[in-house]
């Protein structure tokens, strides 16, 4: 931690480095449902977290496009890596869902990331109107609870995790930024932790790896659930992610997935 004054000739200020950055994306999947018109979203609202740290940001890019690059038909490159390009069969070169996402798990796997998939069911919010509001404010909720609460980051150098989230709407915007300002542990009543700045930041996706990565597992992790619960579903996404993308996620020191949370209340 250094120490010094700020250009205007203030009082002294103390500056602590950025160590991490920790990516928000939600699901904006249309998930297919039994019983649902096409082109309906999805009935759950899915928010991933994915913390890089500021060294890997950059590397962590290259591979991505490099990735990218090897995956998807020249003709059919899109600007970026998301879940539904890898879920586009007219998009692929020549290769399997589950060959795509294998490689792509090979591409993170050599980075120390922290992935937490959160998973609030809009069906079971009142009124129907705010349903989508309350679920994606919950699904927030839950992910700071289990970002603040993981035993890794208790320890006691200094550290700060910047948020930074998709280019999102203003409503959403706000949405992020109050979930920051009044987050409160409901268990045990503690503020967001010092470590984590308070505001969020936004960036375009084709920028930052951390928002594509949360993409890909936002999509996959939406027909999972749906699959899970025989709701809809694309059961190859499904069973990508649970093969391919849950080792992914956050652990205990016990090994149990820590990663993975849903609200159905």
């Amino acid at each position: 931690m250094a120490k010094g004054a700020d250009s205007s000739g203030g009082a002294p200020c103390l500056y602590v480095p950025l160590t991490n950055l920790l990516f928000i994306d939600d699901s904006q999947a249309e998930v297919p449902q039994s019983g649902v018109k096409p082109g309906r979203v999805s009935r759950f609202c899915v928010t991933v977290g994915v913390a890089i740290r500021w060294s890997d940001c950059a590397a962590l890019l290259d591979d991505l496009d490099a990735f990218r690059r090897s995956t998807f038909l020249l003709n059919r490159m899109p600007p970026e890596l998301k879940g539904s390009y890898l879920a586009d069969e007219k998009r692929r070169a020549g290769m399997t869902l589950h060959e795509s996402i294998h490689r792509f798990s090979d591409v993170i796997k050599y980075r120390t990331l922290g992935i937490w998939v959160m998973v609030a069911d809009r069906t079971a919010f009142h009124p129907p109107s705010a349903a989508i509001r309350l679920a994606h404010a919950t699904a927030l909720q839950f992910l700071f609870e289990r970002v603040a609460g993981h035993p890794d980051h208790a320890r006691s150098e200094a550290r700060t995790w910047a948020v930074v989230a998709d280019h999102v709407s203003s409503r959403e915007a706000a949405a992020l930024s109050a979930a920051l300002r009044e987050f409160t542990n409901p268990f045990t009543q503690a503020p967001l932790p010092v470590w984590i700045a308070p505001r969020s930041l936004a960036g375009a996706s084709e920028d930052w790896a951390g928002i594509q990565i949360a993409d890909v597992f936002a999509y996959l992790a939406a027909h999972y659930r749906a699959t899970e619960l025989r709701t809809g579903g694309d059961g190859d996404c499904a069973s990508a992610f649970r093969t391919q993308l849950w080792p992914h996620l956050m652990k205990r020191a016990n090994g149990q997935v820590r990663g993975i949370g849903y609200k159905t209340w």
